[in-house]
C-alpha cells in the first residue's frame, strides 16, 4: 500500500495551464496531460509522471513545443500556483 498516490489532470492552454477543477475543459487547450504523483512511504520521495492524453488537431506541433517553452509544466517550479498568483 502507498502512502500517497494521486492523478491531476492539467490543460495547456494559450494563456497558460489549468487544472481540472472544472467540468468542461477550456475550449483553447491545445493538450491535455495527467500528472501521476506517487509516495511509497511517509519518509520517501514523491516520484511524479506526466503523459499526454489528448492534442488539439488544430494547434501544430511547433505551436504546442512553444507553448510548452513558454509555460513549462505545472509543479515543476519551487514556486506554487497560489504564490505565483499572488505575484500577478
Amino acid at each position: 500500500m502507498s502512502y500517497d498516490h494521486y492523478r491531476s489532470e492539467y490543460h495547456l492552454t494559450i494563456k497558460g495551464w489549468i487544472h481540472q477543477d472544472v467540468v468542461c475543459p477550456p475550449e483553447d487547450r491545445a493538450e491535455t496531460w495527467e500528472k501521476e504523483v506517487y509516495q511509497g512511504s511517509g519518509f520517501g520521495r514523491e516520484s511524479k509522471h506526466w503523459r499526454r492524453l489528448w492534442s488539439n488537431p488544430a494547434f501544430t506541433e511547433q505551436q504546442c513545443a512553444e507553448l510548452h517553452e513558454k509555460f513549462p509544466l505545472p509543479g515543476d517550479s519551487p514556486i506554487t500556483e497560489d504564490l505565483f498568483r499572488n505575484l500577478r
